[in-house]
């Protein structure tokens, strides 16, 4: 009996060795196609982690597209789905496929799915421009690169609308004016779908691989496909505005801090002094805009009017005057500007009655006060032959001695240039002053274009070094420094070196700092060096979002968040800005500080008044001295203002954020950013088996277990 139950075993072992082998075999026939897919698999492996390393290509985004919301919509790009408060967040695998040549559109058959699109940079804002006006639900995710160098003029298109800023527009007739015909509109778009920003390598694995999937036939039942699976989420949902998102906690309202100098330096006591009857006010903006947050470059749309800005203050302020006549000038570097002027919109608050810099300015809040405005448009553009213009603001019952002004500096012609006033910083302050009852006395604007905009990168990532011409920055910043001449600026002799040859050095160094001038240092830069410690040498030109309120009491803390919170822009200028203004001498006669301990509470540690801005001094050097952490105290009169939406306040335990409609009169902006659910997309690519394959296994499978489990019963009932 024992022999013979030995031999039924020994029959059934071979079966069931026999049924495998055959399922085996099977998989293995099955999945023959899959193993000689990657073309990089035909390399020889030796070891599992190179085999990992080649069936999957795993990446963080550069960069991404973001979901912005502002008070009545929303616009931006979707996340890979938008975040579910009652588990994990599922992520999106579609297709790799490669957007072909001459055409704008996937081929029908790939329209009965999602696919994840890999699109050059060049054919980005043109395809995403055909998806606002057709059904895009086939689209899984666009995924793209940064553009090279060579990325050529004749192809670069604006994201921008092309009535840009329409709403700081003062009337209707320049709201609805073509200022931007390269414009695309896309960032004002809605998009369903993330879109994600890939380094250089691995876009072109992708590539590899979406080709190696157009070599095979596309229908997902046949063969295995490479797919991208796509992991980030936003907190923002469904139609949510603002106001919602704020009371969901799932929205940080867009803002930043704007760097404001005034001079010459207010003394401690402005009682001491003789009331100012007259500030000249220099307008240039501190960042831009782009589809991917993180690669806004900012080159002539920012940069130029930026460095005419800070080149103007270093020149004029020069000289060292005191005040001893009725005008000072504020020289402003405005956050925010993009998104529907911010930084305008604060400063415009901080000039009415009761605002600080207006107090600070004044004796008594009663005191006349007139305000002269100059904005610095786009300036420092490449291979053009336009003179700079000026335009005159159409202030009620104001002046054209603004213009009038850049005119006599001997760079603009002397003719009113045609058209309307373009919408930008100055209309935001108009709007801003007269809402406040504080209206200009003149204001105007200096441009290097005339009825449209003559650079095609306007607020784009192609708006970098190459689209920079320093020489035309450096004539603006001429002559704004001799408009502000012109326009009273105290203690300046007529032998003041103001001309181009003045301003070339200056803006060659402001360039380099900038990441304007092709072999810059960037924010590694020795100007920037003595003054901070940058968190990126790449400057980063947009404005971010407000994680907490500022503090109501003490502006110091303004300046703390900006130092600790890799704002490296606002606080190069905001540095830059003291240090070109600073006196040589302190106010009263005393003597300054030896050093200087940021946020001490006491004037033997520090420069600053926490509860007074723009007075007495600034601590220069603090950040980029990390060995004492200390730094030199100045006679400067300068701050970082706030520059958030009216209509986003802080609640009553400071811990967040509120609505208050109140603050969208005027047509005043009100953007949010959806929350993240992690701090960057994270990006896998791997082969995926069609779906008829696992079904195949499963009943292979199923069939060889149930054969087995007959031919074992037959067996055991003939044995035994």
């Amino acid at each position: 009996m024992a022999m013979t139950w030995m031999a039924s075993r020994s029959h059934f072992s071979c079966v069931l060795r026999l049924a495998l082998l055959v399922v085996g075999a099977a998989a293995a026939l099955l999945l023959a196609e899959s193993a000689e897919a990657d073309i990089h698999l035909t390399a020889k492996l030796t070891s599992i982690k190179q085999f990992t390393a080649e069936m999957y290509v795993e990446a963080d985004a550069a960069s991404a597209c973001v979901l912005l919301l502002n008070a009545t919509a929303r616009v931006g790009c979707a996340p890979t789905t938008e975040a579910n408060n009652k588990g994990p967040t599922k992520t999106l695998a579609a297709p790799l496929v490669m957007l072909e040549n001459n055409t704008l559109a996937l081929p029908k058959h790939l329209r009965r799915r999602k696919n994840a699109v890999l699109v050059q940079p060049e054919r980005l804002n043109a395809f995403l421009e055909a998806l606002a006006n057709t059904d895009a639900s086939h689209i899984g995710a666009v995924l793209t690169t940064q553009p090279s160098t060579a990325y050529s003029s004749d192809v670069a298109t604006s994201p921008e609308s092309k009535t840009p800023d329409a709403s700081m527009a003062i009337n209707s007739q320049s709201r609805a004016h073509v200022w931007n015909p390269a414009g695309t509109n896309i960032n004002a778009q809605r998009y369903e779908f993330p879109v994600l920003s890939m380094d250089t390598k691995t876009y072109q694995r992708l590539v590899e691989r979406a080709l190696r999937n157009a070599r095979v036939n596309h229908d997902e039942s046949n063969q295995a496909l490479f797919v991208v699976e796509t992991n980030g989420a936003m907190s923002a949902s469904g139609d949510e505005t603002s106001e919602e998102c704020l009371k969901r906690g799932s929205c940080l309202p867009l803002g930043g801090y704007s760097a404001i100098s005034v001079w010459p330096p207010l003394g401690n006591n402005k009682n001491a002094t003789a009331a100012t009857q007259r500030l000249v006010v220099v307008l240039a903006p501190l960042d831009s805009r782009a589809l991917f947050r993180d690669e806004a470059n900012g080159a002539v749309s920012t940069g130029g009017p930026l460095v005419a800005l800070l080149a103007a203050a270093r020149m004029v302020a020069a000289e060292n005057a005191t005040a001893t006549g009725n005008t000072r000038v504020v020289f402003a570097a405005l956050a925010g500007e993009p998104f529907g002027g911010l930084g305008s919109r604060a400063l415009a608050r901080s000039l009415a009655k009761g605002g600080a810099l207006r107090n600070a300015t004044t004796v008594n809040e009663s005191d006349p006060l007139e305000i002269v405005a100059l904005e610095i448009g786009q300036v420092g553009t490449p291979g053009i032959n336009a003179q700079l213009v000026a335009r005159s603001a159409p202030v009620q019952d104001g002046t054209e001695e603004a213009r009038d002004a850049l005119v006599a500096s001997g760079s603009v012609p002397s003719t009113e240039a045609p058209g309307m006033l373009p919408p930008g910083s100055l209309t935001s302050l108009i709007t801003g002053m007269e809402l406040q009852g504080t209206p200009l006395a003149s204001g105007a604007v200096l441009s290097e274009f005339d009825g449209a905009f003559v650079t095609r990168r306007f607020r784009s990532r192609t708006d970098t070094a190459a689209a920079f011409n320093a020489t035309r920055a450096a004539m603006a910043a001429s002559a704004i420094a001799r408009a502000i001449v012109e326009l009273g600026a105290p203690g300046i002799p007529e032998s003041a070196s103001l001309g181009v040859d003045a301003a070339m050095p200056i803006v060659s160094d402001l360039a380099d700092c900038l990441a304007l001038s092709p072999k810059s240092r960037g924010l590694r830069c020795a100007a920037a060096s003595e003054l901070m410690t940058a968190s990126a040498a790449v400057p980063g030109w947009y404005v971010g979002v407000m994680a907490r309120p500022p503090s109501a009491s003490s502006w110091v803390r303004w300046e703390r968040e900006v130092r600790n919170g890799g704002r490296d822009v606002p606080m190069f200028a905001w540095s830059y800005l003291a240090n070109a203004t600073k006196s040589a001498t302190w106010p009263g006669g005393d003597d300054a500080p030896a050093s200087c301990v940021f946020g001490a509470s006491n004037m033997s540690e520090t420069c600053h008044n926490a509860t007074q801005p723009f007075t007495p001094g600034a601590c220069l050097g603090y950040q980029a001295n990390f060995t004492r952490r200390r730094g030199t105290c100045v006679h400067a009169s300068a701050v970082l203002l706030p520059s958030i939406p009216a209509a986003t306040v802080a609640r009553a335990d400071g811990r967040g954020w509120t609505f208050d409609a109140k603050g969208l009169a005027g047509g005043a902006p009100a953007w949010t950013e959806s929350y993240w659910e992690t701090d960057t997309f994270h990006t896998r690519t791997f082969l995926k088996d069609p779906d008829h394959l696992a079904t195949t296994l499963l009943v292979t499978g199923t069939l060889a277990t149930v054969m087995v489990y007959a031919i074992g019963k037959f067996l055991g009932a003939r044995v035994f």
